[in-house]
């Protein structure tokens, strides 16, 4: 994920009629973080030439790949919200573009290359950076060059539990991976294989605990760097067991 623009204070979206950050357009996007995840990830642990490592990438966006069924019914019922250029190359002629045909974007291959040649400077620094920017300025967002320029990757501990005699790695806070860990951790107090798989019992079980396990994340998960997150709490074993087994399976 990438960081909030300068603008995006409680202010700014109360301005523009918010009393929270709406879940699509223009106001719901942060800086992209990906490209300089890639770049920086590459430069610390790459063994490849970086722009072989996205030239197959280049060549699907250039001259096309598949749609896929999965593909096409995503574009049918994600579509509704796209902007007319989006419209144009998702859903043409109000239809998602037909199985098994090729889907070329060649303006997301242009914007590859770019990074390919020029690294995350060309994207946070250069044309794209600018041209986003503009885009979300013009539709009321609140992103302006200078918080692409400002950009800058964290590295960060993973976090790190077990279930099932398996070792899970998931990404601590600001995104949701303490989720994961909690609900594995909470499952641990309920008889998952005895209840049987897809059971109406095992079915509940694992609804309910997600439910606790969304709740936390709700109430605790955000930026460290602006929150105090209660990881170490959130994922006490005593404490999940506890929440674990308030599910009340007579329901």
């Amino acid at each position: 994920s990438g960081r909030a623009g300068a603008l995006a204070t409680p202010a700014f979206f109360a301005a523009a009629g918010h009393d929270q950050i709406p879940e699509a357009g223009p106001l719901s996007v942060s800086v992209p973080g990906a490209v300089a995840g890639w770049v920086d990830a590459h430069g610390r642990y790459g063994s490849m030439d970086f722009d072989d490592l996205l030239a197959t990438g280049i060549d699907y966006a250039r001259n096309g790949f598949a749609v896929s069924t999965r593909l096409a019914k995503d574009f049918e019922e994600q579509g509704a919200n796209l902007n007319q250029a989006g419209l144009d190359l998702y859903l043409p002629n109000a239809a998602a573009p037909p199985i098994g045909s090729l889907l070329r974007n060649p303006a997301l291959a242009d914007s590859l290359e770019i990074v390919a040649t020029q690294g995350k400077e060309g994207f946070y620094q250069g044309s794209i950076a600018a041209r986003l920017s503009a885009f979300i300025t013009e539709q009321g967002g609140y992103l302006r060059p200078e918080d692409f320029a400002n950009h800058t990757s964290t590295w960060v501990t993973p976090l790190r539990g077990d279930y099932l005699n398996h070792e899970f790695v998931v990404m601590p806070p600001n995104t949701q991976g303490v989720t994961q860990l909690a609900l594995f951790e909470m499952a641990k107090s309920h008889d998952l294989q005895q209840q049987g798989q897809n059971s109406a019992d095992y079915l509940h079980t694992l609804i309910e605990l997600k439910k606790l396990a969304f709740a936390d994340r709700d109430r605790w998960v955000a930026d460290p760097e602006l929150a105090a997150v209660p990881v170490p709490q959130m994922l006490d074993p005593v404490y999940l067991q506890q929440r674990a087994l308030s599910v009340d399976m007579s329901l």
